[in-house]
């Protein structure tokens, strides 16, 4: 797109056009990722993955 912009056979808006839809993709992915991200960590704390039993006895006072 940017050569086409160079070159004169895209219009400046055509090309910001290009770029805003490009962004908003991206973003969208990222936010994809993110809710990914989110969701398993969700799920990891509910099925207690990463929860850790003591071997050792506490001694009271």
């Amino acid at each position: 797109m940017q050569q086409n912009l160079a070159s004169g056979l895209a219009s400046p808006l055509e090309y910001r056009v290009t770029q805003n839809a490009f962004l908003e993709t991206k973003s969208g992915l990222l936010e994809a990722i993110y809710e990914h991200n989110l969701a398993v960590a969700e799920w990891d704390r509910a099925t207690g993955r990463y929860f850790q039993f003591s071997e050792g006895t506490t001694k009271s006072r």
